[in-house]
């Protein structure tokens, strides 16, 4: 006798159940922590601004707000699926209200031309690390270097937020210098460019915090270009 190969509709039910708690969550974010920040541009020339942000303590998700003009987006980048989501953030009292505008859809780039750069990463004392990134193995001529301030926290967030593509590894090779039964975060970046500009960036106040964002589950795609995020 063949056997039977249906499957059951009880089980049926239970599968689409997962599926769709499933697809739920993955179009879902939460934040527990908002990030004040103060960045300074040294050289070539001087600049001062405050940027927030929105961080989740334990998926490392991040929700960055930007305003020009007087109007502020916030942008949640999707790294497993290439995807930027967009929003206009209205501001009612003292509610912000997060409108979903759009989506943008990037193409995975396996060039990197940082590539062969070594990083290393050395300890100057218990608060302070010096990160550079040389060009080659030849440790002569440094693509960036950077010196990182931690500071002792309830919560990590070793984020190193610079213009390089290999900031995750210079995470990872910092996290190893520190105490694993410690949380810490970065508390200020001394960052130096190869191209001569210099930054000092620093987080001035971390606040607890309780937000749900929900991506839409049909997304409107749209070319990517920072001008539009502002119409």
């Amino acid at each position: 006798m063949e056997e039977d190969k249906t499957i059951p509709m009880k089980k049926l039910l239970l599968l689409f159940l997962i599926l769709s708690f499933a697809n739920a969550f993955s179009q879902e974010y939460h934040f527990d922590q908002i990030i004040k920040s103060k960045s300074s541009r040294i050289k070539p020339d001087k600049n001062e601004w405050i940027s927030y942000s929105f961080y989740d303590s334990v998926t490392k998700s991040k929700m960055f707000l930007n305003t020009k003009n007087e109007k502020t987006i916030a942008t949640i980048y999707q790294s497993d699926r290439n995807l930027r989501h967009v929003f206009d953030v209205i501001k009612t009292g003292s509610k912000l209200n997060f409108i979903y505008k759009f989506s943008n859809q990037f193409t995975e780039n396996n060039k990197d031309t940082n590539k062969e750069n070594i990083i290393k990463v050395e300890k100057i004392d218990s608060s302070n690390y010096k990160i550079t990134a040389f060009s080659n193995s030849r440790l002569k001529k440094k693509k960036i270097v950077l010196v990182v301030t931690m500071e002792k926290s309830d919560f990590n967030y070793v984020e190193i937020n610079a213009d390089y593509s290999r900031t995750d590894e210079m995470e990872e090779q910092l996290k190893q210098l520190l105490d694993p039964q410690m949380k810490y975060i970065v508390k200020r970046e001394q960052i130096q460019y190869s191209s001569g500009y210099v930054f000092d960036d620093s987080l001035v106040e971390i606040k607890k915090m309780d937000l749900d964002i929900k991506i839409p589950e049909k997304i409107i795609l749209k070319e990517y270009n920072y001008w539009s995020d502002f119409d």
